[in-house]
């Protein structure tokens, strides 16, 4: 195995997460889902797993909605795929034409920048068009709508054309969930879905758009799964080591058994004088995130300014405290912070702690104390930010 630090992998290379998708099926024969997990924990090359392995019965569709700004461009998109893929399924060929014809379409694939049928409102559309793929489902059949960074199409709806519009495409959203029993959707993104209806419900919206969607989170490669991922890299890539196993599980537990970094950090060490001991990892580690950031572990910072509005210094504060330790009750975290700001109220620390849980910064141990989610983030944080 060759490493691809940052590139797309291919279904065949993408390790360590078939219980993760087989539980993502069992639990899409139900209801949809909403794919909840930190950045670069490999959302993306989960759903393009699942796309490429399709169990029958069947028939989902992928849309990565990041260039996303109007209600219109989704449609669009949705529009396209559908077409496009039906358009190429053998069991679809004699049905698209037809369909496509209902769609306004004349058996035209969308190209231009207006939707088909002018005088029809976005939602007119797309939810003829799901009536229409609806009525072809066979008994038991499934269509699945894979909507990856969907809260930054709805942040970037709510940024240009205003909050009441994001609001009616998370609505149309839902209620097509609720209309049609045979559409599954799964929500994921590389920001949380919570930030984005928060600054919505701030501007008057009441509904819960989400409330239908259990969350699956994506969680680090097993142990045994990241260890054997980093020695078959070390080996594809034709790493000398003094300990192919010591560097092997080094490597996997530096990056909190993260794929996207073992990828990374085989590939520097591919680049360093060998042969490779857990000494040099360490090394590499300690450069990649204080000499150069390259691995861009500065955006866990920057994120905060933009997503916790007035708390975001307690949040960077309340994370300054605890860098340096194991972990931290809550009592004493309190006591520190609240030391630095007197007239702190402890419901607002508490608040802020739990929307740092939601975004994976933190997690309790088994004592109940808090402590960092993942080691190279809090190495990051003591290095960077460390007094």
């Amino acid at each position: 195995m060759r490493t691809n630090p940052g590139g797309g992998l291919a279904p065949a290379e993408v390790v360590g997460r078939d219980a993760l998708i087989a539980d993502l099926w069992d639990k899409l024969e139900r209801h949809s889902v909403m794919m909840t997990a930190e950045r670069r924990m490999g959302k993306t090359s989960v759903l393009r797993k699942m796309l490429a392995q399709q169990p029958p019965g069947v028939t989902a569709f992928y849309w990565d909605l990041e260039n996303i700004r109007s209600p219109e461009a989704l449609v669009r998109e949705i529009f396209n795929k559908v077409s496009e893929d039906l358009g190429n399924s053998q069991k679809w060929q004699g049905k698209v034409q037809q369909l496509l014809k209902n769609w306004g379409l004349g058996g035209e694939k969308i190209a231009g920048l207006s939707l088909p049928k002018p005088d029809l409102t976005w939602q007119q559309h797309l939810q003829g068009m799901v009536r229409d793929l609806s009525a072809q489902v066979e008994d038991r059949e499934r269509w699945l709508f894979l909507f990856d960074e969907l809260p930054l199409a709805i942040d970037n709806i709510r940024q240009d054309r205003g909050a009441s519009i994001a609001m009616e495409v998370l609505d149309t959203l839902r209620s097509i969930r609720q209309d049609y029993p045979q559409i599954r959707m799964v929500y994921t993104g590389s920001i949380g879905l919570h930030h984005v209806v928060a600054e919505l419900r701030q501007q008057g919206y009441r509904n819960a758009p989400t409330n239908d969607l259990p969350p699956v989170e994506v969680e680090p490669l097993a142990e045994y799964d990241a260890w054997k991922l980093a020695q078959d890299l070390l080996i594809g890539e034709k790493v000398a080591t003094e300990d192919l196993a010591a560097v092997s599980q080094a490597i996997a537990s530096a990056v909190d058994g993260n794929a996207f970094y073992i990828h990374h950090s085989v590939a520097r060490l591919k680049g360093i004088a060998q042969p490779i001991d857990v000494a040099q990892v360490e090394a590499m580690l300690q450069a990649a995130v204080r000499q150069y950031d390259v691995w861009d572990l500065g955006y866990f910072e920057k994120r905060i300014g933009s997503y916790y509005g007035e708390n975001a210094k307690l949040a960077l504060l309340a994370l300054d405290e605890l860098a340096p330790e194991s972990a931290l009750t809550i009592g004493d975290w309190w006591n520190r912070v609240s030391i630095q700001t007197p007239d702190l109220d402890k419901e607002a620390f508490r608040s802020t702690l739990n929307l740092l849980e939601q975004d994976h910064y933190i997690c309790r141990n088994d004592a109940g104390a808090y402590r960092f989610r993942f080691s190279l983030v809090q190495r990051y944080w003591h290095q960077q930010r460390g007094n």
